[in-house]
């Protein structure tokens, strides 16, 4: 009725010494970081971009959400540039 269990031993674990180091040095992540940030940016850019034409031709180009896109266009352009010259981006209070 009941199954008896038999013990196992211990699975052993081959441990191998790395040439690499257990993680990247720091100024690598920042820069694979900033990689990142500055690629996202683009793309958000782009997409905004085209936003913006599309809603200034569906509801003209004065209209709110027109003008509301291109302005978050170019804040997105502004923040790449602060980034490019290694700057905090501009405090907005």
């Amino acid at each position: 009725m009941f199954k008896r269990v038999v013990p196992q031993p211990p699975a052993r674990v081959l441990e191998f010494p790395s040439a690499a180091p257990a993680f990247p040095p720091r100024l690598t992540i920042e820069r694979n970081g900033e990689r990142a940030l500055t690629d996202n940016l683009a793309s958000l850019r782009a997409e905004m971009d085209g936003l913006t034409i599309k809603l200034a031709r569906e509801h003209g180009r004065s209209s709110q959400a027109a003008v509301r896109a291109e302005q978050i266009a170019h804040a997105i352009q502004r923040l790449e540039w602060a980034l490019e010259r290694n700057d905090p981006p501009p405090d907005v209070s």
